[in-house]
């Protein structure tokens, strides 16, 4: 996969309703590509083109968030769609297993702080 560069992360009304209802602002969200973060394929998702991705990274303050990502036809903007807390301690808010698999075993391709 060729690597992914985030320059710009929008948020539509319906991810903030989505975003809001799990707890994250729109200024976590909008941390995660700037800090240290990995992409990776949704494993529940078409293997190719991989249209949408999971962003999985941490906020300022180090709340680990994931969040699915859709490419727009700018190749460096995307859009958010859901997202959800990374932290497995909270009951419920824990990401799916294949997520965890492929964080744990470091399959994700790792990307730069900043980028």
């Amino acid at each position: 996969m060729a690597k992914d560069l985030i320059s710009q992360l929008l948020t539509t009304d319906v991810a903030l309703d989505k975003l809001g209802a799990r707890g994250i602002s729109a200024a976590e969200a909008e941390q995660v590509p700037r800090n240290r973060h990995a992409m990776a394929r949704n494993p529940r998702g078409p293997k190719e083109p991989p249209k949408r991705l999971l962003l999985v990274g941490r906020t300022d303050g180090g709340r680990a968030l994931t969040l699915v990502v859709e490419r727009t036809l700018d190749p460096t903007t995307w859009v958010v769609i859901t997202g959800w807390s990374s932290n497995p301690s909270r009951a419920g808010s824990s990401p799916p297993q294949p997520v965890r698999s492929l964080l744990a075993l470091q399959e994700i391709r790792q990307c730069p702080q900043g980028q």
